[in-house]
C-alpha cells in the first residue's frame, strides 16, 4: 500500500455520501411492508435519515470499501461492477438496518449487476460457461436453504425468522462470488449476526422489572448478508485457504 493510495479514501467517501443522499429520496412506498398504504411520519425524506450517524456511518464505511476495494479487486473492469455493487449494498443495508424492508428494486438491480459481474469474470480468468451455471445454482440453493431456515424458525419461535427480502437477497449475493464461497457467505451471514443476536437473547429472556417494555427480539438480517458479501468478495483468498486447511484436518 502506498501513500497516494489512500487519496482513494475521498472518492470512496463521496460514494457513501452519495448512497446517504439516494436513500433519503427512495420512494416512500419501496420501504413499507406489502399492501400498506399509510407511509410512517418518519418515512418522509426530510426526517428518514439524519447524516449524524447515518450518512457519517456510510460515508467512512464507503471510503475503507472503496480502498481495499481498490487493492484487492484487479483488473479495473473487474472493480468497476464492485463499486455498483456497493452502491447498492449500501442502499440495502440502511434500508434493512431502519425498516426492516429490503427493497425488491435495490435487490434486482444486484442480481443484474452480479450476472454482468459473473460474465466479465468468465471473460477475464478464462472460465468455461459452465462456472455461470454452478453460480447460478448455487444462489438458488442458498435462497431455497434460507426459506427453509425461515420456515423452521418461525415454527419454534412462533414469529417470522427470516424474511422473504433476505431469501432474495442472498441470491444475487451469491451470484457476485466464486460458487466455491457459497456457504462460507452463508456461515459468516450469521456469524456476523450472532454479535448482536446473542446480546439481543440474553437481554429479552433476563429477569426485568415489571414496568419494563418488552422488546419484540426482532433483528434485521440483511445488513449481514451484506457484511459478509464484502469480506468474502475482499479476503476471498484468504477464506479459500482457510477452508482448504480446516478441511485437510479430517483427512
Amino acid at each position: 500500500m502506498h501513500v497516494h493510495d489512500f487519496l482513494l479514501l475521498i472518492p470512496g467517501g463521496f460514494l457513501g455520501f452519495l448512497a446517504w443522499l439516494a436513500y433519503r429520496r427512495l420512494p416512500s412506498d419501496w420501504l413499507v411492508e406489502y399492501g400498506e398504504t399509510a407511509i410512517p411520519p418518519e418515512l418522509a425524506p426530510k426526517l428518514r435519515s439524519p447524516f449524524l450517524p447515518d450518512g457519517l456511518f456510510l460515508t467512512s464505511l464507503a471510503a475503507g470499501l472503496v480502498l481495499f476495494g481498490w487493492l484487492r479487486i484487479q483488473p479495473l473492469v473487474l472493480f468497476i461492477p464492485y463499486l455498483l455493487a456497493s452502491f447498492l449494498m449500501l442502499l440495502i443495508l440502511i434500508a434493512d438496518w431502519k425498516t426492516r424492508i429490503i427493497p425488491d428494486p435495490l435487490s434486482a438491480g444486484l442480481a443484474v449487476l452480479a450476472l454482468v459481474h459473473a460474465s466479465i469474470q468468465v471473460w477475464t480468468r478464462d472460465w468455461n460457461f459452465a462456472e455461470l451455471g454452478f453460480r447460478f445454482l448455487a444462489g438458488i440453493l442458498a435462497g431455497v436453504l434460507f426459506l427453509l431456515i425461515g420456515w423452521i424458525g418461525s415454527r419454534i419461535a412462533g414469529q417470522d425468522a427470516m424474511g422473504m427480502g433476505d431469501v432474495k437477497l442472498i441470491i444475487p449475493c451469491v451470484w457476485m462470488l466464486d460458487y466455491r464461497l457459497a456457504l462460507s457467505l452463508v456461515f459468516l451471514s450469521f456469524l456476523t449476526a450472532s454479535f448482536f443476536a446473542i446480546p439481543l437473547l440474553v437481554k429479552k429472556y433476563a429477569p426485568r422489572k415489571p414496568s419494563e417494555t418488552e422488546p419484540d427480539g426482532a433483528l434485521a438480517f440483511g445488513p449481514f448478508i451484506v457484511v459478509a458479501t464484502w469480506l468474502a468478495w475482499l479476503f476471498e483468498p484468504e477464506i479459500s485457504r482457510f477452508w482448504y486447511f480446516y478441511l485437510g484436518q479430517f483427512q
